[in-house]
């Protein structure tokens, strides 16, 4: 479906850009999502929360991106979380596209060389959460605040197409992410909401130094009994657990940037 100005003389130009403007809608923070069911777009910039994606709930390390259809209901929480959400119809791409028949067309080897489907791969996929360095998190917020500006503000008649022309730029950094992805497989706290607290604070502050002490002040739990319950939760201690999310930054960081390894280590 194009909206630029040729095809929009075809048609009744409002009733092209009401029909444009059903396509695709951008929330910040706690805005209220669509009424129906649309793909969405999450990015998870800064800030420690907690995410239910079909009613299991993660704890977040920033910043991710999360890919979902509309099958999959989603909600994020935190009190220092940013976050951004893009709703989409993929009908945005190519006309033709319903989310049915994208699902449909998408399972084909041969549908693979469609750039249109390409794009829409990573929200078929398990609703996995991907982690990102800080170099590409900025293009992505930097793609996503030039978007949001062409939604709202709606200036001149090329609007549509400029705003469809970022999103088209954001889905394709997305594929390529998606393609060599750094995985974010969260630790399951197996419906202990103590531990998912816990959990949720290592993830926003696993920079800075995290000591025992602090957890079992800040939580109100025996040294001992933290222990164990993490432990049993995630099949990890706490020190392990750390380590790992530090290693995995640092390893983004190592790719995503030019900061020397010795800054890196700090």
């Amino acid at each position: 479906m194009r909206f630029c100005w040729e095809a929009m003389h075809q048609v009744d130009p409002e009733t092209a850009l009401e029909a444009y403007r059903q396509l695709i809608r951008m929330v910040r923070g706690s805005g209220s999502p669509p009424e129906r069911p649309m793909f969405q777009l999450r990015f998870f910039e800064s800030g420690g929360g907690k995410v239910a994606i079909a009613g299991t709930t993660t704890p977040l390390l920033t910043p991710c991106l999360l890919c979902l259809s509309d099958e999959v209901p989603v909600t994020a929480a935190g009190e220092d979380l940013r976050h951004t959400a893009v709703y989409f119809l993929p009908a945005i791409i190519n006309s033709s596209f319903t989310p049915e028949n994208v699902r449909d067309r998408i399972a084909e080897p041969e549908a693979f060389r469609e750039m249109d489907l390409y794009w829409l791969r990573p929200f078929l996929d398990a609703g996995r959460l991907l982690l990102v360095g800080p170099a590409t998190g900025q293009r992505i917020q930097e793609l996503l605040d030039g978007l949001d500006r062409e939604l709202t503000e709606q200036i001149g008649d090329f609007w549509p197409c400029r705003s469809r022309s970022t999103f088209y730029e954001l889905l394709q950094l997305i594929s390529r992410i998606h393609d060599n992805p750094e995985r974010l497989e969260p630790a399951d706290a197996g419906g202990d909401t103590e531990i998912q607290n816990v959990l949720t604070y290592l993830n926003a502050h696993y920079h800075l130094k995290v000591t025992i002490a602090e957890l079992t002040g800040r939580f109100a739990i025996n040294r001992t009994t933290l222990a164990e319950k993490f432990q049993r939760a995630t099949g990890s201690t706490i020190t392990e657990y750390l380590a790992d999310i530090r290693v995995r930054m640092a390893c983004l960081l190592l790719r995503d940037t030019t900061l020397p390894v010795s800054e890196i280590l700090q």
